[in-house]
């Protein structure tokens, strides 16, 4: 049985001197609002320095954008990666800094995840029509290619989104990125069956992973609330 681990113990308040206390991955989750959003914090190699927030960008060439300004820190988390070997950790950054490399046309954006294998290396490959990722799943399949089993995705069962989030989120791509119809109804058709992986769970499931062993549904929903208190006790603190 799974260990019980205080998430507030390992995500921490990303200031300047957390993020520069990376030594080259960690687990980013920004509070925007009426959504979150995970990526990965990736501590540059080249002769700049600094850091970079690998994000999901559908239809986009290049994931790697700048860290946001310091002020605007107060509604981050991070989340080491501290169960990862080192030699696992290193594989990590090898394969985040190549991916604005081999993904020239993008990742597409899609709520169909289905457990299927999305990278071959740092390249995506699209396994059927429809498919893609969505920040969290990008996170979830990333670490999957090393080897990595964050959570125990045949455990998650569909849930009523309270926020409408697919139906947001697909009205937001269609607009925003145009993004073809083909892909757009074929994620319609299976909106009823969407199984969501939220960016708090995932951020849980990576402060918590031990041993190998995933983090099955009821754990991950657990673990998120704590995720999400402990952001909004630091924004709490950090505005007075």
């Amino acid at each position: 049985m799974r260990e019980t681990t205080d998430v507030r113990l390992k995500t921490i308040l990303a200031t300047e001197d957390t993020v520069n206390s990376v030594s080259n991955v960690a687990i980013w989750l920004q509070d925007c609002g009426n959504h979150r959003h995970i990526a990965f914090l990736l501590k540059c190699t080249d002769e700049y320095g600094g850091a970079h927030v690998l994000l999901h960008q559908p239809m986009h060439n290049t994931p790697l954008l700048d860290v946001p300004n310091y002020d605007q820190f107060d509604s981050v988390i991070l989340t080491a990666l501290s169960s990862m070997s080192q030699i696992e950790l290193d594989a990590l950054s090898v394969q985040l800094h190549a991916f604005g490399t081999f993904n020239t046309d993008g990742i597409p954006y899609s709520i169909l995840f289905r457990q299927a294998k999305y990278f071959e290396g740092a390249k995506f490959i699209r396994t059927a029509a429809g498919e893609g990722l969505t920040c969290a799943t990008f996170v979830l399949a990333t670490l999957e290619s090393l080897g990595v089993d964050l959570i125990d995705e045949s455990s998650f069962k569909p849930r009523v989104e309270a926020s409408g989030w697919p139906w947001g989120l697909l009205n937001w791509l269609k607009v925003k990125f145009r993004t073809g119809l083909e892909h757009f109804n074929i994620q319609v058709k299976e909106i009823e069956h969407i199984v969501r992986f939220r960016p708090e769970e995932v951020a849980a499931a990576a402060a918590v992973y031990s041993n190998g062993e995933p983090l099955k549904m009821l754990d991950a929903e657990r673990h998120g609330i704590v995720v999400l208190n402990n952001m909004t006790s630091s924004l709490k603190h950090a505005i007075g």
